[in-house]
C-alpha cells in the first residue's frame, strides 16, 4: 500500500489548506489592484475637474479684478446734460439749444464756446438743423476765406443745379449786414438758374453775392430786393418775367424747362421769408425744386397747389444767348 497523506485535526490534507490559502491571497490582491486602479481614476478626474473649476475660477476673478481696476482706475464721464445748462445758465437760448442737444449732441460744443456764435447764427440752427455742421464751423471760417471755389462738376448746361447757401465755399462770406449763409438765398437761386441756362460756372454763388450788393440790391432791413430777380437778371443776360400766381401759368413754363424763382411766405420753406427755384414737374404731376436753405426740401416732390399757397411772387427765366462781361 502507498504511503498515506496526512490530515488535519479537521480531516483535511494540507496540501488542500495550501492552495485555498493562496487563492484567498490572489483574490485580495486582485481585489485590492482593482480598489487602487479607481481610486487613482476617480482621484484624476477629481483632480481634472477642480483643475478646470480652479481655471474658471482664477479666470473669473481675474476678469472681475479687472473690471474692478477700470472702475476705479477709469474718470467718472462727465454729465453734460448738467454740464450745458451752466455753460447755458445766462444764455437767452438756452432752452431751445438744449432740446436740440437732446437730438444732436453736437450743441454741447457750441455751448462750450458760445461767444464764438452770433446770435443769428444761434436762430439759424434752431430753426433749421440742417445747418449744424456750418455753424459748428463757423470760428474757422477764415479758413474757407481764399479757397478757390470749384464748381465744374456740379455744373451742366440745360439743367437747375442745388447749391445750398450755407454750403462752407460761400455760406461764409458777408452779404449785407449779414453772411450768405444766413441771408443769402436770393443771390444764390439766381446763381443756380443762370449757371444752368448757360452753363457758366463762373456766377457761382459767391460771385453773384457781390453782384447783388455792389449794385444795391441789398436792402437794409429787408433782405434781397425783388429787384434782383428782375431787372438784376437783365442785366447779367437773362430774359425774366413776372408771373402771375396761378398754377396754369406756372405749369407752362415748367413743362417747356423754363425755371422759377419763387419769393415764399412763411409756411414749408421758411420763418420769415425767402427764393427758391421751380425746376419742373414729375410724371406724378408734383413740382420738383431747389431750397437753397435746405436739401432735405429739395429731395422732395411737392403738391402744386401747397407751394402756390406759400408763394409772394414768381418769375421766370429764359436764356437770350448772349453772356453780360461783368
Amino acid at each position: 500500500m502507498g504511503r498515506k497523506r496526512s490530515k488535519n485535526k479537521y480531516g483535511m490534507r494540507r496540501n488542500h489548506i495550501h492552495w485555498g490559502r493562496i487563492l484567498f491571497i490572489l483574490l485580495v490582491l486582485v481585489v485590492m489592484g482593482i480598489a487602487a486602479c479607481t481610486n487613482r481614476a476617480e482621484y484624476e478626474s477629481g483632480a481634472a475637474r477642480a483643475q478646470e473649476e480652479g481655471d474658471k475660477t482664477g479666470s473669473g476673478a481675474k476678469e472681475h479684478t479687472e473690471e474692478t481696476l477700470t472702475k476705479v482706475e477709469k474718470p467718472v464721464q462727465q454729465d453734460k446734460g448738467s454740464d450745458i445748462r451752466q455753460l447755458l445758465r445766462n444764455d437767452p437760448y438756452q432752452k431751445e439749444l438744449f432740446q436740440r442737444y437732446e437730438k444732436d449732441e453736437r450743441v454741447y460744443e457750441i455751448a462750450k464756446n458760445r461767444k464764438a456764435y452770433p446770435d443769428k447764427l444761434i436762430e439759424t440752427l434752431i430753426q433749421y438743423p440742417e445747418t449744424m455742421d456750418f455753424v459748428l464751423g463757423y470760428p474757422e471760417r477764415k479758413v474757407w476765406k481764399n479757397k478757390e471755389i470749384e464748381i465744374t462738376e456740379e455744373v451742366v448746361q440745360g439743367e437747375i443745379p442745388l447749391f445750398i447757401q450755407w454750403d462752407k465755399r460761400w455760406g461764409y462770406i458777408p452779404y449785407g449786414n449779414s453772411i450768405v449763409g444766413i441771408s443769402g438765398c436770393g443771390p444764390v437761386c439766381l446763381s443756380m438758374v443762370l449757371m444752368g441756362l448757360t452753363g457758366d460756372t463762373r456766377y457761382d454763388p459767391a460771385w453773384m453775392a457781390s453782384y447783388s450788393e455792389i449794385n444795391d440790391y441789398w436792402v437794409e432791413g429787408v433782405g434781397t430786393s425783388w429787384e434782383l430777380m428782375g431787372r438784376g437778371a437783365e442785366e447779367l443776360g437773362l430774359i425774366s418775367e413776372r408771373l402771375p400766381l396761378q398754377w396754369e401759368m406756372i405749369r407752362s413754363r415748367l413743362n417747356r424747362g423754363i425755371p422759377v424763382i419763387c419769393s415764399m411766405k412763411p409756411g414749408d420753406f421758411t420763418y420769415k421769408g425767402h427764393f427758391i427755384v421751380l425746376t419742373g414737374i414729375s410724371k406724378e404731376g408734383k413740382i420738383t425744386l431747389c431750397d437753397p436753405n435746405s436739401r432735405v426740401n429739395s429731395r422732395k416732390k411737392w403738391d402744386p397747389q401747397q407751394v402756390l399757397r406759400q408763394m409772394k411772387s414768381a418769375w421766370s427765366y429764359q436764356w437770350t444767348g448772349e453772356k453780360k462781361g461783368y
